[in-house]
């Protein structure tokens, strides 16, 4: 039996979870025809994995993964997956077998479904060189980035199209993203509207977790993790807002631990009594999903707000790790009524795919043992907490989930839990 060892910070988190449903009331503006900007004045009612889920289904990957908190993306396929992990990126079939690896050494990857080809941008070691495969794994061409490397890894890069990429850079460089061609010449630099110049102790906290450029079934996009706007990267190098949220706190400028900082208990102690809160987003044609994380860090539990474009409603899901102890379920993320498995919490998007990996980061130090945290729970000290919800839509469903984990063995596996969304 693995014994818990949730940080002690983690109790303290007061980050806002479910609520008991009640009306929200919706302020819309549409400034243009593709611009929604949102804010609330109510608690919204809460939603549940049924309810954004046209289907869920789980992949075996048969390798494991050394932790959850390392892979970097993850891009499903009707016949092909690709995970980026710290040294590289591995291509399964749709069953999960292991076919190929490329070296990738915390950088950044991108998927082009359309034109067939993977990119991979080198991004550690001074390298700044990027590389192109078909789905075979040939590699087709590479060149070197003609500018200073001030990029981090993972979700940081994206190619236009076969000969326009662009890069997002750190807050502490003057371009907040840098456009350049085939040749790696820089044909564009946006600049940065506010440039972090740290304090002397402070450092870069969780850069990993944000996704400043991503792909979604309505193009590319970029958001900050402190902004309120998501963006349309366009072929013409410009950016377009498309959403606009006032509905999270965000940290302030002169209270983020990587600007001024100090002490981290102390930081994360003001981010919980404040509220403030660092986001993300995934979106569809249908769907508009914001992850929030208290301070930005992985010892908080993420909420959710979700915006459905069909119904005009707002809605909210997520507890902290307190309410988890007082209603003696360790069931985070979003609840699982679709198969009464374990809790939702996407690590990525591809397409109209949000896909977790094992049980996710909202089971930190045990997340990469599904079968056993699905099958006999948590241990907290002197109690076993349920981790699996035991609500389903169907029978067959949940039938289906249990088969899985039939076969599954959580020190050779690393588990897909795939949740197509609606639209």
């Amino acid at each position: 039996m693995i014994i818990v060892c949730f940080i002690a910070i983690a109790l303290l988190c007061t980050c806002c979870g479910s609520r008991p449903s009640e009306k929200a009331e919706i302020q819309k503006e549409r400034v243009e025809t593709s611009l929604l900007v949102l804010s609330d004045t109510a608690c919204a009612d809460t939603f549940t994995l049924n309810r954004i889920a046209d289907t869920v289904f789980y992949v075996n990957l048969h390798r494991k993964f050394d932790c959850v908190e390392y892979l970097q993306k993850i891009h499903y396929l009707d016949s092909i997956i690709f995970v980026q992990d710290m040294r590289g990126v591995y291509a399964f079939d749709a069953t999960g077998k292991f076919l190929y690896h490329k070296d990738l050494h915390a950088g950044c990857l991108d998927v082009d479904a359309e034109a067939g080809k993977f990119y991979t941008y080198e991004s550690t070691f001074g390298s700044n060189e990027v590389k192109a495969y078909d789905f075979k794994g040939k590699e087709l061409y590479k060149f070197r980035v003609l500018a200073d490397n001030n990029s981090y890894y993972g979700a940081y890069f994206l190619a236009l199209n076969d000969s326009l990429f662009v890069r997002a850079d750190n807050d502490q460089s003057q371009s907040e993203l840098l456009f350049f061609n085939r040749k790696g010449r820089v044909v564009k630099r946006m600049k940065n509207p506010q440039v972090v110049v740290p304090a002397p102790d402070a450092m870069s906290y969780n850069p990993r977790w944000e996704r400043p450029l991503f792909r979604s079934p309505m193009g590319l996009r970029f958001h900050r993790c402190y902004g309120d706007t998501l963006f349309a990267v366009e072929a013409d190098r410009t950016l377009r807002p498309v959403f606009v949220e006032h509905l999270v706190k965000k940290v302030p400028y002169d209270k983020r631990f990587d600007v001024v900082g100090g002490d981290l208990i102390a930081y994360l102690d003001l981010c919980d009594k404040e509220g403030y809160a660092a986001t993300r987003m995934y979106e569809n044609s249908r769907f508009f999903l914001i992850e929030c994380q208290i301070g930005k860090s992985d010892v908080r539990m993420p909420y959710y707000w979700l915006y459905d474009r069909a119904e005009g409603t707002l809605s909210r899901a997520g507890i902290t790790v307190q309410q988890g102890i007082d209603a003696h379920t360790f069931h985070f993320g979003i609840f699982n009524d679709y198969d009464g498995g374990l809790g939702f919490a996407p690590l990525c998007q591809s397409g109209d795919y949000l896909i977790m990996v094992n049980a996710g980061t909202v089971q930190p130090v045990v997340g990469d043992h599904p079968k056993l945290l699905y099958e006999k729970g948590r241990r907290y000290f002197e109690e076993t907490y349920a981790c699996r919800s035991d609500v389903a839509a169907s029978a067959q469903k949940e039938a289906a989930v249990k088969a899985f984990f039939r076969d599954f063995d959580d020190e050779k596996d690393t588990m897909l839990m795939i949740v197509k969304l609606k639209k």
